[in-house]
C-alpha cells in the first residue's frame, strides 16, 4: 500500500509503526493536501472559543475577586428575599443588626406582598427581586469558571444585579428618605457593570467582533431603558401610595433609631411602635 502513493518517498512514513499509517492512496493524498484557509481559520476560532484569552493569570484572578466582592451583597439579599425572617434569625438571632436578626422582619414588612416596595413596583417585590438577584448570583459564582459559554452567562447576568442596585440608589431610596444609601448602591451597581464589561472585552474571545460588541452594547442599552421605565413607574406609584410611604418611613425610623432594631416575632410593627 506504500507504493499506491505516487510520492511515497517524500511522505514521512513511519516504518516501525506501519499499522497506524493510512492504508489507501486516497488517505495518503489527503494527508499531503494543505489545510484550506477557511477550515484553518475556523479551527483557530474554535480553539480560541474553547480557550479564552487570559491576558494574565493575575488579571483573571483580580476580575474574579472584584466580581465576587461587588456581587456578594446581591447574593445575600437573594437569600433574604426568599427565606427571611427565618434566615436572618438563624444567622444572627436577636436585635441590633442592620441586615440580620430582627432586621429580617423589617425586610418582610418592606418587600412583602403588602410592603411598600411591592406597592411601588406593582408586583410582589420579594419575588421579583429574589429572582433577579438569584440569576445575578449564579453569574457571580460562574465568574470563576474559564469556559467561554459560562463567561457569556456571567457577562449577561451581572448587569441584572447592577440594574437593581442602581435603581435603588437613584430612585427608591430617595423616595424613602435614606440619603446615606445613595452612594453605596450606585457604587455597587457601577462596579458590577464594570466587572461585566471587563470580563467581556478582556476574556471573551468574540468580544472583538463587531457583531458581538453591538449585541452586548444593545443589551446594556435595553437594560438602561428598562431602568428608566421602572423608575418612572415607581415615582408614579409613590404619589398614589403617599400615605403608605409616610407610614413606612415612621416604622423604619422607629426600628433603626429608636428601639435598637428590635422586632419581636409575630408582631405587625417594631416593638414600641404605635400605628
Amino acid at each position: 500500500h506504500k507504493l499506491a502513493h505516487p510520492n511515497f518517498l517524500d511522505f514521512p512514513y513511519d516504518t516501525k509503526n506501519w499499522q497506524s499509517q493510512p492504508n489507501t492512496a486516497m488517505q495518503l493524498r489527503r494527508r499531503k493536501l494543505p489545510t484550506p484557509p477557511k477550515i484553518k481559520k475556523a479551527a483557530e476560532e474554535l480553539y480560541k472559543m474553547k480557550h479564552p484569552p487570559k491576558c494574565s493569570h493575575s488579571f483573571w484572578l483580580l476580575s474574579c475577586v472584584a466580581t465576587t466582592v461587588f456581587g456578594a451583597p446581591g447574593c445575600l439579599f437573594a437569600i433574604k428575599q426568599f427565606f427571611d425572617p427565618a434566615f436572618s434569625d438563624l444567622a444572627y438571632p436577636g436585635p441590633g443588626s442592620t441586615l440580620l436578626g430582627d432586621a429580617g422582619r423589617m425586610l418582610v414588612y418592606e418587600a412583602g406582598d403588602d410592603g411598600i416596595q411591592s406597592k411601588l413596583i406593582g408586583m410582589p417585590a420579594w419575588l421579583f427581586e429574589g429572582v433577579l438577584l438569584s440569576i445575578a448570583s449564579a453569574g457571580v459564582i460562574s465568574s470563576w469558571c474559564p469556559d467561554y459559554k459560562v463567561q457569556l452567562f456571567t457577562v449577561l447576568s451581572l448587569p441584572l444585579e447592577a440594574l437593581y442596585f442602581i435603581g435603588c440608589g437613584v430612585c427608591y431610596f430617595p423616595l424613602t428618605g435614606q440619603p446615606e444609601l445613595y452612594a453605596p448602591m450606585v457604587v455597587i451597581g457601577g462596579g458590577l457593570l464594570f466587572c461585566s464589561a471587563w470580563r467581556f472585552f478582556a476574556f471573551y474571545p468574540e468580544s472583538g467582533t463587531k457583531k458581538y460588541m453591538f449585541l452586548y452594547l444593545s443589551y446594556l442599552a435595553l437594560l438602561g431603558a428598562l431602568l428608566y421605565y421602572g423608575c418612572n413607574v415607581i415615582e408614579a406609584n409613590a404619589k398614589t401610595h403617599a400615605a403608605d410611604l409616610k407610614l413606612f418611613k415612621k416604622v423604619r425610623d422607629h426600628f433603626m433609631k429608636v428601639n435598637g432594631q428590635t422586632w419581636s416575632n409575630g408582631k405587625a410593627y417594631p416593638d414600641g411602635f404605635m400605628a
